[in-house]
């Protein structure tokens, strides 16, 4: 499963106009396939140890609920596609409810976010040898140490890469006058 980095300004959340033609999304950056999985490794982490990206927060001393959290939000796509799965009214506006609930939290977290994130490369750089500190939350993921590894080669996969790139991009929306970024996943075929 992919995942790409959005933005939108939460101002033209309000015009109807841009909402129907889905133009609020200035823009979507592709992550690496393994920052999907170190994504969703707290929910799927089989072991004693908590998810990957949980171990590095601990290390590092940084909190990473504000990244976890940008999985939450539901674009107009996701959301239309979802609630056409369901087959009562009461059930839709029990969902939509709850959709609209983790959206409006999610609503100008670009400050927060670009505050993690920056923290975040900070601590990974100082860290020598962070592949060596994690215990393997599923070793199906992560047949590697390679993507954990401090080095930034730009061509490499690597957590600290994704970071990096996470970072420009909140610094290309700014200007732009985004104040909200999410993580959108794709399916790959």
């Amino acid at each position: 499963m992919a995942v790409s980095i959005c933005a939108f300004n939460s101002t033209e959340l309000t015009n109807q106009e841009l909402i129907d033609d889905g133009l609020n999304l200035f823009v979507d950056w592709e992550l690496s396939d393994m920052f999907s999985d170190l994504l969703l490794s707290r929910d799927i982490a089989t072991g004693e140890e908590p998810g990957e990206l949980d171990q590095i927060a601990r290390v590092v001393n940084v909190d990473v609920e504000t990244i976890y959290q940008m999985s939450n939000y539901w674009d107009r796509e996701q959301e239309v596609e979802h609630l056409s799965r369901l087959n009562s009214e009461t059930d839709k506006a029990k969902q939509l409810e709850i959709i609209q609930k983790n959206n409006n939290s999610l609503v100008g977290n670009i400050e927060k976010v670009d505050e993690t994130i920056r923290m975040l490369e900070i601590g990974i750089l100082r860290t020598d040898n962070l592949e060596t500190l994690l215990t393997k939350s599923n070793a199906e993921y992560y047949n590697n140490n390679l993507y954990f590894s401090t080095e930034n080669k730009p061509y490499q996969s690597s957590l600290l890469n994704d970071i990096i790139k996470i970072k420009e991009f909140i610094e290309f929306v700014k200007p732009l006058d985004a104040d909200t970024v999410y993580f959108k996943f794709k399916t790959v075929y």
